[in-house]
């Protein structure tokens, strides 16, 4: 029947209803195709139970095919020389209820073609076991569309790409279906061509095999894509991108989905990417994923190359693996590689494994933000001796920050068993320069070297505010620092780290420097233990290395030599303002050991309640060729030893200005004169954990001019006069770097002055944080002036040709000869 040719009155007076009508295939036509070709817009041609002939071809717009029945009873079949539906341009077409199989297209779209335009609605069909060159089961090209619901691809073949459905230049909506058991060298299950717009929702991607994209395959194309609620699951590929592979494609969104068992090297090849690969200019933001139980060669779950980016926000890495006994793994978790950025927020990573680097998270020559991370029970442990990197995470080369994240119980065969840095491009100086490692608790991770972290050769880093907690290694059990590297170590708490080696070479159970650059102040080392090695909180060796150690509490650390530091084979260092307090060593250096060749400044630290063993040992021991200044230093209640010892050889330039208090075997043996050292108790507030002054202590102001002007204690923290300062001093326009031979310029100002007449003397001084050559301070004395304010500018010539490191400017403010407040900035010398 028709309704072709109607008079238009007539037209408007039926309902949309009586206009469209249900054409039945076998009982009004004898085939379906025969019903297509007399339906009009909006009719229904509903289809009994059994099996039918096709190729079928739409002929109008917004036409239903609808099985009667449940879909497998309603078969429609192709003899494999056409596609079984074909949509072509100017017509859409719904399919519902049906059965599609045996169809071959020798371009695209083997079960169901929608080109040129041309549109279908796919509701609760299945598409099975048909064939093309590219979408086996479904080819949607040049300009057509999709929406696909409730509906199963299975067991479609193409010879090219996309074995389920192949998408070019098109829309598709795929929402509550399965695309299952579908194959194809590229795309097994799906593969998209320069996709506009594209969505995935509670769909299940599953057992799909491929050379590469194994489930699903993006190329080319703006965006946005959406993968919405989907399953993702053993899919497979014989290299690159098990479950879903992007490159260039746009745009990707993927929210509250899973991957799980997919697999990026099921040939043995060097594949990447067991969850997802992204390449090039490909930008991912993951939501609320899992990824669970894939495999890969590079990026188990997760892996990035190129110039894109992936946002991972809430998401749970479980179980993935990277490499095997004859792959390398690379990144079980993540895998940030070759310019790739981003930033991984909030997730988890746990029980994630890699045969050579990176057991949770890996970054190669990529730069991310990684924060409130959990990243525990990962390994990287290897076959071999080659590899076992970065049992949580491995940075290479990258300017990364790894911040306010829990990284626990992780494991390596080498070093890294937390972390591991390398190849950050080398520059001491103000940050940002280097990866920053902030704010996270670091525990129970194990390691050969660097149980907690290892960086390695010419690597920069900069190490804030950490708790590092029970870390195990053979050496370096909290931190290593390798030759040529250069470290911020700041802020942090070492507490019951453990290097296990006895070899005399090892040791640095908190924290150990090899050859390299290091600033270590403001931590607290507390009952780390190096108990046949040497340094039981800081190992500090090797030609090259330079360490600032200040303003840190090292307290109950053990080592067989050199309780809290070891220092030796032509280290230098300074040691100024620590607080050493029930350190304790087997067989000599209780608080520390200076071993030839060094040199360095031990200068106002307070060593109390040192334990070392009976003889010869002492709190602090000078052994060999070591050229060292001591002074201004508190030393007292040393038991089993004396409180300071140097060998006949030892070559301190300078013992002088230190009190010594109650050292039970003596307070000093050795060759130096010791006329100007005090010999009285200390007089230590009662009960202060922090072991400061009390007012009438003769340390006080007993250390003539110290690292700056004036007057200093001896001891770690100067004593606070019980009276309100007079003024305020602020420095204020320094450089951040320099050049030897500049001259800095700034401005300081004076504030808070009493309204009386004062003479205020202001000094500036620049103070080396190494041991070089200065200029000596310059002082301003301004005059009497009633006035509650003063500003002026300043210049200060650098000398200092040789500088390769940091300078402290100072000022200080004296009003009647006593001093009143002070300041102090960082300028940085570049070599």
């Amino acid at each position: 029947m028709t309704r072709q040719g109607l008079p238009a009155s007539l037209v408007l007076l039926f309902s949309t209803a009586a206009l469209s009508a249900t054409l039945r295939v076998p009982s009004d036509y004898e085939t379906i195709q025969d019903a297509l070709d007399q339906a009009d817009p909006g009719d229904v041609v509903l289809v009994a139970p059994g099996l039918h002939e096709g190729p079928l071809e739409a002929r109008s717009l917004d036409v239903t095919i609808r099985g009667e029945g449940p879909r497998h009873f309603v078969v429609v079949v192709s003899d494999r020389s056409a596609p079984v539906v074909t949509i072509p341009a100017g017509t859409t077409l719904v399919l519902e209820s049906l059965t599609l199989s045996g169809g071959y297209h020798a371009s695209s779209g083997g079960g169901i073609r929608a080109e040129h335009g041309g549109g279908v609605t796919i509701d609760d069909c299945v598409v099975r076991d048909n064939s093309s060159d590219r979408g086996g089961g479904i080819g949607i090209v040049d300009g057509g569309w999709a929406v696909i619901r409730g509906s199963v691809i299975e067991e479609n073949q193409a010879a090219t790409r996309g074995g389920g459905l192949h998408l070019n230049s098109s829309d598709l909506l795929v929402e509550d279906s399965l695309i299952e058991r579908n194959a194809a060298p590229d795309g097994g299950g799906a593969y998209g061509f320069n996709v506009a717009d594209m969505t995935l929702r509670r769909t299940t991607i599953r057992g799909n095999t491929a050379d590469v994209g194994g489930g699903v395959k993006l190329f080319a194309g703006s965006g946005p894509i959406r993968i919405e609620e989907c399953t993702f699951e053993a899919n497979s590929a014989q290299g690159d991108g098990g479950g879903l592979l992007g490159t260039d494609a746009g745009t990707i969104y993927i929210t509250e989905s899973r991957f799980a068992e997919n697999n990026a090297a099921a040939g043995g090849l060097d594949g990447a990417g067991g969850g997802t690969l992204f390449y090039g200019a490909t930008f991912v933001d993951i939501t609320a994923t899992e990824f669970e139980g894939n495999f890969a060669e590079r990026g188990a779950g997760v892996r990035i190359t190129g110039e894109g980016s992936v946002d991972i926000t809430d998401c749970v890495f479980r179980e993935n693996r990277a490499g095997d006994d004859e792959l390398p793994g690379y990144g079980a978790g993540v895998n940030y590689y070759n310019g790739a950025t981003g930033q991984i927020v909030n997730s988890t990573f746990e029980n994630n494994s890699a045969t050579a680097e990176g057991g949770g998270i890996h970054m190669h020559d990529a730069d991310a933000v990684l924060a409130d991370l959990l990243i525990c029970d990962n390994a990287s442990l290897a076959p071999d001796l080659q590899h076992g990197y970065g049992g949580g995470v491995f940075l290479y080369n990258t300017f990364s920050e790894l911040v306010d994240s829990h990284i626990c119980r992780n494991a390596v065969s080498r070093a890294g068993g937390a972390i591991y840095s390398q190849g950050t491009p080398f520059h001491y100086g103000p940050r940002p320069t280097g990866s920053l490692i902030a704010r996270n608790l670091i525990e129970d991770n194990s390691a050969e070297a660097g149980g907690g972290i290892e960086s390695a050769a010419y690597d920069s880093l900069w190490i804030e505010g950490n708790l590092l907690r029970n870390n195990i290694a053979d050496r370096k059990g909290g931190i290593g620092i390798d030759a040529s590297s250069a470290a911020h170590v700041i802020d942090n708490r070492f507490v019951g780290n453990v290097a296990t080696s006895a070899i005399t070479t090892l040791g640095g159970a908190g924290l150990f420097t090899g050859g390299s650059r290091i600033e270590i102040s403001n931590n607290i080392f507390a009952k780390n233990s190096a108990p046949a090695g040497h340094g039981g909180a800081i190992r500090i060796t090797m030609p090259g290395a330079q360490a600032l150690v200040r303003d840190n509490v090292f307290t109950e650390n053990d080592a067989d030599r050199g309780g809290a530091i070891f220092c030796d084979s032509g280290a230098a260092f300074v040691m100024v303002r620590n607080l050493f307090v029930t350190n304790r060593a087997g067989t000599e250096g209780g608080a520390i050991i200076l071993n030839s060749p060094c040199t360095g400044r031990v200068e106002n630290n307070t060593i109390v309640a040192t334990e070392v063993s009976a003889g010869e040992s002492a709190a602090v021991s000078y052994m060999g060729f070591c050229d060292v200044v001591f002074l201004r230093n508190l030393v007292s209640g040393t038991t089993g030893g004396v409180g300071v010892r140097a060998t006949a050889d030892q070559r301190a330039t300078l013992l002088s200005r230190n009190l010594f208090w109650n050292n039970e075997e003596g307070h000093y043996r050795g060759p130096v004169d010791l006329s100007f050292d005090i010999y009285a108790p200390p007089e230590f507030a009662p009960n202060d954990s922090l072991f400061r002054l009390l007012p009438e202590s003769l340390a006080i102001d007993a250390g003539g001019a110290g690292w700056a002007s004036g007057p200093r204690d001896l001891g770690w923290i100067e004593y606070e006069y019980p009276r309100a300062p007079l003024a305020a001093v602020a420095l204020d326009g320094l450089p951040n770097t320099i050049s030897p031979g500049d001259i800095v310029v700034g401005n300081l100002s004076v504030t808070n002055l009493s309204e009386i007449q004062r003479v205020v003397e202001v000094t500036l001084e620049l103070a080396a944080r190494w041991p070089v050559a200065l200029d000596p301070p310059i002082e301003l004395s301004l005059p009497p002036a009633h006035t509650t304010e003063i500003e002026l500018s300043f210049t200060v010539p650098v000398y200092c040709p040789s500088c390769d490191g940091g300078l402290i400017l100072m000022t200080r403010a004296w009003i009647d000869g006593e001093l009143q407040a002070d300041d102090a900035d960082d300028i940085w010398v570049e070599p």
